[in-house]
């Protein structure tokens, strides 16, 4: 469903998921907003406009510094990109970062690679660790684009400056009595959460994002195509590419016996159990869905009690990639089913890990779920 407005003034269309989107060309470029309702949509266009219009520009750019036009974009450009809420914050973490880097306190149009290149090694020399390098660059990737988008600058500089990279990924040793202790601790409402985790490698917030439609226990598989965010948004998977991934007999038959205890749970308490239901739900017995955060801390507590202090919920999903390349999986279609966009982090996560850290799980992952 669309509206074509008068000519400069954009058009309104409908999503398929209800939302409404405004588009507006402005100096050659398009600009979006979005909202609940078409007035939304087209009053959070008109503010981009106002922003994009208000933006300093030309020759402005010899006396705007980086860091002022950092918290510009901070400001005005990062909080109207369609992002998840925490994808926002860390980028409101990095622009921090980069506001107090006194490398790039020059005029915008003055900075060179080598500003940024100082920038890195300094953090580098500080023990930041390389991901969060990597993310900051990113970020500072992102406002220079914003600058040439909008005419400021004729260039990015951060084209001459190479990507840092990731570094090895994080995988711990895990003792394997101390984890059967903490899912002994784990109620009926997180249990079988960590156990599909442990068998799947499958992402905290996929998990807490799984709803019965996305179930096929006869086939023995999921269907992954949403995640659910910290402010309980349902928004696509990592990488936003939708994926099955296969079930083990026992991680079937764990789901069989959890939707029993849903069903159960749900004539009990008198709400319906069908397709759209979340999969995994709250331990107050309402039907509600699983806050990806409140999973994490169900696990720590439990992690805590058994000497498991530094193990995350992140880390059993490393602990699953390693162990399907163990076991004779290929990398290439270990990737497809964890969601890696990459096949080389799926490699990392196999090379990173000793065999002395991961030989004791090599027998237990599918008892557990039987």
């Amino acid at each position: 469903m669309s509206t074509r407005r008068a000519k400069g003034q954009g058009s309104t269309m409908k999503r398929a998921d209800g939302r409404w989107m405004h588009r507006q060309t402005v100096d050659g470029r398009v600009i979006t907003g979005y909202g609940k309702t078409k007035a939304a949509a087209v009053d959070a266009c008109r503010k981009k406009v106002d922003e994009h219009v208000r933006a300093p520009r030309g020759r402005e750019a010899a006396s705007t510094t980086v860091p002022r036009f950092i918290e510009w974009w901070r400001d005005n450009v990062l909080p109207n990109e369609e992002l998840a809420p925490s994808t926002i914050k860390n980028n409101e973490y990095n622009a921090k970062a980069l506001i107090e880097s006194p490398e790039i306190a020059v005029p915008l149009n003055k900075l060179q690679p080598s500003d940024v290149q100082r920038m890195i090694g300094r953090w580098r020399a500080d023990g930041d660790a390389p991901n969060t390098i990597r993310l900051r660059y990113n970020t500072l990737d992102k406002v220079l684009k914003t600058a040439v988008a909008d005419g400021i600058l004729s260039g990015n500089v951060m084209k001459a400056v190479k990507r840092p990279s990731a570094g090895a990924p994080r995988v711990v040793q895990i003792d394997e009595d101390k984890l059967d202790a903490a899912l002994d601790l784990l109620g009926d409402a997180w249990r079988p959460m960590i156990l599909l985790t442990a068998a799947t490698g499958m992402r905290r917030g996929e998990v807490c994002g799984l709803q019965w439609g996305d179930v096929d226990l006869e086939a023995g598989e999921l269907l992954i195509t949403r995640q659910l965010t910290g402010d309980l948004e349902y928004r696509p998977p990592k990488g936003k590419k939708a994926r099955r991934v296969p079930l083990g007999d026992e991680a079937v038959e764990m789901l069989r016996r959890h939707r029993l205890r849903e069903l159960e749970v749900g004539l009990m308490r008198g709400y319906a159990v069908d397709d759209t239901t979340p999969v995994f739900t709250s331990d107050k017995l309402d039907g509600a869905v699983v806050r990806p955060a409140s999973l994490q801390q169900a696990w720590k507590r439990a992690c805590d009690k058994v000497g498991l202090e530094q193990t995350r919920i992140h880390d059993l999903r490393h602990r699953a990639i390693w162990l399907m390349q163990h076991r004779g999986a290929n990398a290439k279609v270990v990737a497809e089913i964890v969601g890696h966009s990459d096949v080389r982090m799926t490699l990392g996560v196999y090379t990173a890990a000793t065999s002395d850290q991961m030989r004791a799980a090599v027998q237990s992952i599918d008892k557990r779920t039987g």
